[in-house]
């Protein structure tokens, strides 16, 4: 079978290699990459099961290349016995086709009956079959069950009321991990996680204990009263360490007083109606007044602010502090220092507090819980799960080989060649759907992730392009898309931006279709050979308007402003008979109506010239030259059209779309009708006759009408050529040297 020979089709110049067959594929090796008509494709471009695509982009790139489909066909092929039916495009996969010599193919041959056995009740006997939609149905009713093979058990799937608590709550505060089912769960990394936390809780709850019969520690100096009188100290530090400082710069003399004493204008910027104003002033201002000695009275005045604070200071904590019999009314330098480092234990011991476990769980209940055997028995769960990995990963390669036996095919025709592209019964995995717009299904459409990446390669490949955006409504969610569609037959017409359509996917399904962009390119010889005069009348039209628009606008403003000035003037009262009137000035209304007449005698002239020049030309000669001209530029421009229509490639659209293309698809007549086409009227209908031989009013020419008028044309451009044939070589001559 090897020994065959390759068979090479020639698509009208496209020479590709024909798979239509098992045996074609296994002789693909056979075919040199440089020959592949594509060695590397995006992901996103090929439209078939996104889960092939995930098990044949095996270095997860995002594209499949050359030796990753080679080595998918290798995977089916070592584990199928009969490959007859990869031709039949099927994802049904027959037990009896799995090679049993084969350990892997064995294996999933054994699985694929146990399931159906699970599934029936009945034992899976001779001409067995599992379809890609029962091994998913499998699959996902495993997935929901435990031990599902993933290592991770959801607090759901556990029957022990005490380790689904306490799988729960490593999940609340660890975050868990998702399990197959979908719910999260615990495996073994979030159970060390967890149990990490709770003993670094229980060992700092250990440090901060009192041992027994004792009522202080270096950490807890108070006892249990230490967290209320460290959180007074806490209050007060900053305020107090302002206030020490203040004292120290008071000793540099009257300057430092007169820097610290309150001033009229920062008084006078106050809003003393503003109590919030008011706060802030207060806030920011000393404890007390400070004073050379240095020392804090607090029986003196003390900021209202912090009254309450410096009163507890004074009572609850400065006597047992500093060993003397309360209140403590002074307080000097030394004894604050000696305050302050007396509670840095227990500050250093809560900055290393461990985040607090759910529900205040701490001391001898999280000792027990986590010291306790749950965490082991639930340990043993997560193992458990992780063992039972080996029928998952055959259930996932048994989705494999289905998929590969219905697709391979098709992948491989998408790459190695394109023979889809000449059929008319077949698509190419690019295209995404038709396109109906402006009277045509255009089929031609592929998905464009960055149109800014994706136009400046598309305008080389002379395709007139439209880019179009599609919506969709399914439920509460709307998708979008975007694709550039291919207009490769017919004329331009109404195609341009904002034009609406409307697209049906591969499915069927509808789309809202917006045309956002498009590439200008010829579609077809007669709109090339008409490009010019197009260009002409655009030209024409544009110029004319500008000019008698100026031209209009210019004589509205002087005949306004020759009215405004008529109508404004006072006539003067003549003293003397009145002596003849002197002419108009040039700039006034008489002047306008002068320079008016003289413009239309102008006209008139040259119009009585021209008619005069048209008298004397025989009609025959004048049509047959303007209908000679008309021809031959209509030829050049038709010939230039069609040599840049041969030149259209649908291999760079798809360049710009991110494929990797060796060979050049130029569109011919039978591809430009396959991708841009009217569809004919249904089967059946009866179509009746025009009113008219050649034309109904709205309505463009009948066939036969279109058939008159094009003879009528072609023999009057005949007739033209020959009959001014000599001026018209004279003319080429000149034109090309």
């Amino acid at each position: 079978m090897t020994n065959a020979p390759l068979i090479f089709g020639d698509y009208r110049g496209l020479v590709q290699y024909e798979i239509g067959s098992a045996e074609d594929l296994a002789r693909m090796q056979a075919v040199p990459p440089a020959r592949w008509s594509s060695t590397s494709v995006p992901v996103e471009q090929l439209l078939c099961d996104e889960a092939l695509l995930r098990y044949i982009d095996t270095d997860e790139n995002g594209r499949i290349r050359v030796q990753e489909l080679l080595d998918a066909y290798d995977w089916l092929k070592a584990r199928l016995r009969n490959t007859s039916r990869i031709a039949a495009r099927t994802d049904t996969v027959h037990l009896d086709d799995l090679d049993a010599s084969q350990p892997d193919a064995a294996r999933l041959r054994s699985l694929a009956r146990k399931r159906i056995k699970a599934t029936t009740g009945q034992a899976a006997g001779a001409g067995a079959t599992i379809s890609l939609a029962d091994i998913r149905a499998f699959r996902d009713g495993y997935a929901k069950k435990a031990p599902n093979g993933d290592g991770i058990v959801a607090p759901a799937q556990i029957g022990d009321a005490a380790l689904s608590r306490l799988a729960a709550l490593i999940v609340e505060v660890t975050g868990g991990v998702a399990d197959l089912s979908g719910d999260l769960g615990v495996d073994e990394a979030k159970l060390d996680a967890f149990l990490a936390l709770g003993r670094a809780r229980l060992a700092w709850e250990a440090e901060g204990a009192l041992s027994a019969g004792a009522e202080t520690s270096d950490v807890l100096p108070f006892g249990a009263g230490t967290a209320a009188a460290s959180e007074v100290v806490d209050k007060l530090a900053g305020k107090l360490d302002q206030f020490f400082a203040q004292c120290d710069l008071l000793g540099q003399g009257p300057v430092a007083e007169e820097r610290l004493a309150v001033k009229p204008e920062s008084l006078a910027a106050l809003d003393v109606n503003d109590p919030a104003a008011i706060q802030k002033f207060l806030r920011e201002a000393p404890l007390a007044r400070p004073s050379r000695a240095g020392v804090l009275d607090l029986d003196a005045w003390i900021n209202p602010l912090f009254v309450d604070e410096a009163r507890r200071l004074s009572v609850e904590v400065l006597p047992r502090a500093l060993g003397e019999a309360g209140p403590v009314r002074k307080l000097d330098p030394k004894g604050w220092e000696k305050v302050r480092a007396l509670f840095g234990p227990y500050r250093a011991w809560q900055s290393k507090k461990p985040a607090a476990m759910p529900g205040d769980l701490a001391g001898a209940e999280l000792c027990a819980l986590i010291e306790g055997p749950a965490p082991e028995a639930l340990r043993a769960l997560v193992q458990e799960d992780q063992q039972a990995s080996a029928e998952l990963v055959g259930l996932s390669d048994l989705e494999k080989l289905a998929l590969l036996q219905r697709w391979i095919l098709d992948l491989a025709n998408n790459m190695v060649s394109f023979p889809a592209l000449f059929s008319a019964k077949e698509r190419c995995l690019f295209e995404v759907g038709t396109l109906v717009l402006d009277g045509r299904e255009i089929n031609l459409c592929l998905r464009v992730v960055d149109k800014a990446e994706h136009k400046p390669i598309a305008e080389t490949s002379n395709v007139f392009v439209a880019y179009v955006d599609l919506e969709r409504k399914e439920g509460d969610a709307t998708r979008k898309m975007h694709v550039a569609a291919g207009v490769t037959s017919g004329t331009r017409r109404g195609i341009g931006v904002g034009k609406r359509g409307v697209f049906y996917d591969r499915e069927g399904k509808e789309w809202d279709a917006k045309v956002t962009d498009v590439i200008v390119k010829p579609i077809s010889i007669l709109e090339a050979a008409l490009a010019p005069f197009v260009k002409l009348r655009e030209l024409v039209v544009d110029k004319m308007t500008k000019l008698f628009g100026s031209k209009l606008e210019a004589a509205e403003k002087t005949m306004t402003d020759d009215v405004n000035k008529t109508l404004v003037a006072a006539p003067a009262a003549p003293a003397a008979p009145a002596a003849p009137a002197p002419a108009p000035p040039a700039g006034g209304l008489g002047g306008t109506l002068v320079g008016g007449g003289i413009a239309f005698a102008a006209i008139g002239s040259a119009a009585a010239f021209a008619l005069q020049t048209l008298a004397s030309i025989n009609p025959l000669d004048a049509m047959l030259a303007v209908g000679g001209v008309a021809l031959v530029v209509m030829t050049f421009s038709g010939f230039l059209g069609w040599l840049k229509l041969r030149k259209r490639d649908v291999s760079t659209l798809l360049e710009a779309s991110g494929w990797a293309f060796n060979v050049r698809i130029y569109l011919r007549r039978n591809l430009s009708l396959r991708f841009t086409r009217v569809p004919p009227l249904p089967r059946g209908s009866i179509r009746k006759p025009r009113v008219t031989p050649l034309f109904v009013s709205g309505e463009e020419p009948a066939p036969v009408g279109r058939i008159v008028l094009a003879a009528a044309l072609l023999s009057l451009g005949a007739a033209a050529g020959w009959y001014y044939r000599e001026v018209i070589v004279t003319w080429v001559r000149q034109l090309f040297g």
